[in-house]
């Protein structure tokens, strides 16, 4: 890209300029990640970030309420630490819910895997 840098206007539009070729291709990758067994399709992830935004006036910051907010945010990520480590500690002797298959672990296993796939794919579509 030589060093360009769209900004979120541009990405915008060229989303919804190229809407059906990005479905085509996302369809595509998932698809091919789950002939890969990659994924298994029944697992749903979530981002549930908010962020909140306020640029009025009353909402400026002195030092002792960025004090109080970094106090509170290093007591959420204690918390949040201290949650993942029993939830690890409870999930000790499970197997994990997504694996790499030992067969794809090799690069070049992978590729020779992704080209078959791809190859059976433009045959179909050149029959249909």
């Amino acid at each position: 890209m030589g060093g360009l840098k769209p900004d979120h206007k541009t990405i915008a539009e060229f989303r919804r300029k190229h809407k059906e070729a990005l479905k085509k291709a996302l369809t595509q990758c998932v698809r091919l990640c789950l002939k890969l067994d990659l994924i298994s399709g029944n697992i749903l992830f979530v981002d549930g970030s908010k962020i909140r935004g306020n640029a009025s006036i009353k909402n400026t910051w002195d030092k002792k309420k960025c004090q109080q907010v970094l106090e509170k945010a290093e007591k959420r990520i204690e918390e949040a630490l201290a949650e993942a480590e029993a939830l690890d500690a409870a999930e000790a002797g499970q197997s994990s819910l997504v694996e790499v298959l030992k067969k794809l672990e090799d690069g070049r296993t992978m590729k020779q895997q992704v080209a078959k796939i791809w190859q059976s794919w433009n045959k179909a579509i050149r029959i249909t």
